[in-house]
């Protein structure tokens, strides 16, 4: 409850994401992001070696309760949300589970009674029962070796190899960083602060650069305003983003094809680990415009079709002068020219642009 409570209560105090579906915790259609190796590693694997040594060492089942009941009720409960995001039409959407990084160590965690169990010392044998058979003693006899004496090998290896994936993987990440985000990152803010140099606080900011117009609900010094808005921080219509998003495409005269694009689920709505590509080229194919006007909502394939028609129709129809008024559009920076039914009434001229 912790992690969706303020989903909840921004649902709650907002009269425009009227479901649970619309804000993105519940999810329409089946999980499909859930493999065998997720319920093999994580729900199997813990209870098969956790219930091999009850077996081999003789384990009481009242000490299993009481010391790490707590670790089966986690693992039931998250195994219940996976199940049902899996198998039901209707069900709780598992990112908002699983992009919680405590459920990284909560992983680890179900491994703790297997681990607790397999290393602790007995000092005797057993005479009677399934512990005494020469199979279970062998077992025991090899569970102790592997986890009791080999510790002291691999256990270092593996803290070596961890450091050296460790140190790799920064220094691709680093590389990455330096070759393609952080310039990509300061052209934007460089034209952004260009752009304030002459923009009045409080201002519409509508840029030819895609990324420069999610800024300026990040800056609280400047209160600029941005035709780029989503649904689930604004309580407006949906109806006014997509006029907002239309007006924008408008401006740059984006041909119909790339607008419909830009509305349909793209690179966003794939999942963790998409790589969502901003720029002025790839923009249309982010699935950017779908998710300001939708948030987390997964249409189906009749509904999506309806949503697009109206897109189009909208735009067939489009008045831009009275859109430009509505939404108070006074500065456009643009390097390539705009449409050419907007009136200019005067030009200046920045680095990039005008």
């Amino acid at each position: 409850m912790l992690f969706v409570s303020p989903i909840i209560f921004s649902w709650e105090t907002s009269s425009v994401n009227s479901s649970l579906e619309n804000i993105g915790l519940i999810e329409s259609g089946h999980g499909q992001n859930i493999g065998l190796f997720y319920y093999t590693a994580y729900f199997f694997f813990p209870l098969a070696l956790t219930a091999i040594v009850f077996f081999v060492k003789k384990i009481d089942p009242y000490e299993i309760l009481t010391r790490f009941i707590h670790v089966y009720v986690l693992l039931l409960v998250e195994f219940v949300l996976v199940v049902s995001s899996a198998f039901l039409s209707k069900s709780l959407e598992i990112d908002v589970i699983q992009t919680r990084i405590a459920l990284f160590f909560l992983h680890f965690y179900y491994y703790t009674p297997f681990i607790y169990l397999v290393t602790r010392q007995t000092g005797y044998t057993y005479s009677y029962g399934m512990e005494a058979n020469d199979i279970s003693r062998n077992f025991d006899s090899g569970l102790n070796f592997v986890f009791n004496r080999l510790d002291k090998i691999y256990l270092p290896l593996i803290a070596l190899f961890l450091f050296i994936f460790v140190g790799s993987s920064s220094y691709r990440s680093y590389g990455h960083y330096k070759d393609k985000r952080a310039p990509a990152l300061e052209e934007i803010m460089s034209e952004y602060h260009e752009i304030g140099d002459i923009l009045p606080a409080g201002s519409v900011l509508v840029s030819e650069t895609p990324a420069t117009n999610l800024l300026p609900p990040l800056d609280f010094n400047n209160y600029y305003k941005t035709l780029w808005i989503n649904s689930f921080t604004h309580n407006i219509p949906s109806s006014n983003i997509i006029d907002r998003l239309l007006l924008y495409a408008k401006i740059y005269n984006w041909p119909k094809e790339k607008i419909l694009q830009f509305f349909s689920p793209g690179r966003l709505q794939q999942g963790r680990g998409a790589i969502v590509d901003l720029s002025k080229q790839n923009i249309h194919e982010s699935g950017v415009g779908y998710w300001l006007v939708h948030h987390k909502r997964k249409m189906e394939t009749k509904a999506l079709n309806q949503f697009l028609l109206n897109v189009s129709n909208r735009y067939d129809n489009i008045y831009i002068e009275k859109l430009l008024s509505d939404f108070s559009v006074t500065h456009i920076y643009s390097i390539n020219a705009i449409a050419a039914n907007i009136k200019v009434k005067s030009v200046t001229e920045l680095s990039n642009g005008f």
